[in-house]
């Protein structure tokens, strides 16, 4: 292929206010960033379509299907339901590529909002487990991701998801893992050992007066005991005006992305002080002690009051009395206030104590490159027997987006790209200077030794077609010009190189093939 028949121009500077990577891709013609989301260009396509056929070639043989945009397990579901009917048909692997909604999104490729993507759903018998599954899965991509470059870490997200997460110092997703034993999650899924505090025999409830103590500071250097001797109570309201209590220890944070998971109402914002005191709260001084509590998240009586796990393993908290400079002591769970719900609500912080070996976690940050799922409700089918069984559906989503921000994150400089062989939009970068029966006949024989070649022979200065060989990054540049013809051919140089050989035009292709493992 010709320079000038590529769609997309390479850019000395691009627009303001892209990220690094994205910024990147942009100036070498990848791809542009519109009001819609990520646009592949010419190059980038060609990066495309090289990572997805490596990714396809390691998860195996699967029937191709098509499905519209959606959610990452949207549509799959109504699939099966309408094509799984016996046993006689599983197991059965099933590919589509489509647009998927990655999450929020920042318009960058690292966190695009919306992503082209590759997804395998496998569908077994009952009796598979989903772990194995996705083990398997693993171990077929691992070789794939190896062969490009790229080491990502395995990490929990919310929902049983499990998550490929290649390390960048500048990621858009934040991390915690543990050194000592592996563990990782996603910051808002994080679990972790909450610090014991001593036990002791519950005492009865007492109210005290605490004039101006309404922070969790003041309140427990009034009272001379610990933070986590206190409650907190952060206060929240649905949109129909609901009062939502998240109570946690009070050395302790709540993390409002786990508490929306854990009641899934919906779009939560913090409570006013009218809606706090048409509950019969005090601002400052709030508790459940005294109040109504909902059964259920779903009911439309009583205040929600969502407890995290810190509450549940304490005893004898102070916590606010609702009147203002005023506590109660001795406050527990269970005896003083219900909860409505008790989970994980609390986050976890750097330093926080791993909840499988107890070892310190560690904060990271990330480029999500896939995702492992189990579909709910699981699809059914009739077994040998003629009865109704649930069968297992584990779906993979890979992102080609997060696959080319974390392969520029490795590979690539302000100067611009040092792509894996694998990877490459092209096995070599013909740069043709006033040569052009020397530059095609160099061309035909790459071509037929089977390499993929841009060739460019534009009518611009060198300075500029080595600038944009540069950006672009195809591991090997051939240089055909007056200047190497006289010293004897072509001049051969690795992409980034400083130093290039002389090899005779004859003689070009054997070379190229002789270190075709550097190439492709």
């Amino acid at each position: 292929m010709h320079m000038k028949e590529l769609f997309g121009r390479r850019l000395r500077q691009v627009p303001a206010g892209l990220e690094r990577l994205t910024a990147l891709a942009v100036r070498a013609g990848l791809v542009r960033v519109g009001i819609g989301g990520i646009a592949w260009l010419t190059l980038g396509m060609r990066v495309r379509e090289r990572i997805a056929s490596q990714m396809r070639a390691a998860l195996g043989p699967a029937a191709r299907v098509v499905l519209p945009p959606g959610e990452r397990s949207e549509g799959w579901l109504e699939l099966l339901e309408s094509e799984l009917e016996s046993y006689r048909q599983l197991p059965v692997a099933l590919l589509a590529e489509r647009a998927f909604r990655q999450g929020a999104g920042g318009g960058s490729l690292a966190d695009p909002g919306w992503t082209s993507g590759l997804q395998v759903l496998r569908v077994e018998a009952g009796e598979a487990t989903h772990e194995g599954m996705n083990a398997s899965w693993g171990s077929a991509l691992e070789p794939a991701w190896r062969k490009l470059g790229l080491a990502p870490w395995r990490v929990e997200d919310l929902d049983g998801v499990a998550m490929s997460v290649e390390p960048a110092e500048d990621g858009p997703l934040e991390l915690l893992r543990c050194a000592a034993c592996g563990y990782g999650a996603t910051r808002r899924a994080a679990r972790f050992m909450r610090e014991p505090v001593e036990q002791e025999p519950m005492v009865p409830m007492e109210r005290v007066p605490t004039p101006g103590a309404n922070t969790i500071r003041a309140l427990a250097e009034m009272l001379a005991v610990p933070q986590a001797k206190t409650l907190k109570a952060v206060l929240l309201e649905d949109e129909r005006g609901r009062l939502v209590f998240v109570v946690v220890r009070g050395d302790l944070e709540v993390d409002l992305e786990k508490v929306d998971h854990a009641l899934q109402m919906g779009r939560l914002k913090p409570a006013s002080e009218a809606t706090i005191r048409s509950w019969g709260a005090e601002p400052g001084y709030a508790s459940p002690i005294g109040l109504e509590v909902a059964r259920d998240a779903s009911g439309s009586r009583g205040v929600i009051v969502v407890a995290d796990l810190s509450v549940e393993g304490g005893v004898n908290f102070v916590a606010g009395a609702n009147q203002p400079d005023t506590h109660f002591t001795g406050v527990n769970l269970g005896r003083d206030f219900e909860a409505t719900l008790v989970a994980d609500v609390a986050i976890a912080l750097a330093g926080s104590q791993c909840a499988a070996c107890g070892g310190p976690l560690r904060e990271g940050r990330g480029i999500p490159l896939a995702w492992e799922e189990e579909l709910h409700p699981a699809p059914r089918y009739v077994d040998r027997g003629g009865k109704a069984r649930a069968a297992r559906a584990s779906l993979l989503s890979l992102s080609l987006e997060g696959h080319l921000a974390a392969l520029l994150e490795g590979h690539a400089s302000e100067a611009g790209i040092r792509w894996p062989p694998g990877a490459a939009p092209f096995d070599v970068h013909l740069i043709v200077l006033r040569a052009v029966a020397e530059g095609a006949e160099v061309a035909r024989a790459l071509a037929e030794a089977g390499l993929q070649v841009l060739i460019d022979d534009r009518d611009v200065s060198a300075g500029v077609k080595f600038t944009d060989a540069d950006l672009i990054g195809c591991p090997v540049r051939v240089t055909v010009s007056p200047r190497s013809l006289k010293a004897g051919g072509v001049e051969i140089a690795q992409a980034g190189g400083t130093e290039a050989r002389v090899v005779p035009v004859s003689e070009v292709a054997q070379a190229l093939q002789a270190g075709q493992g550097a190439v492709m």
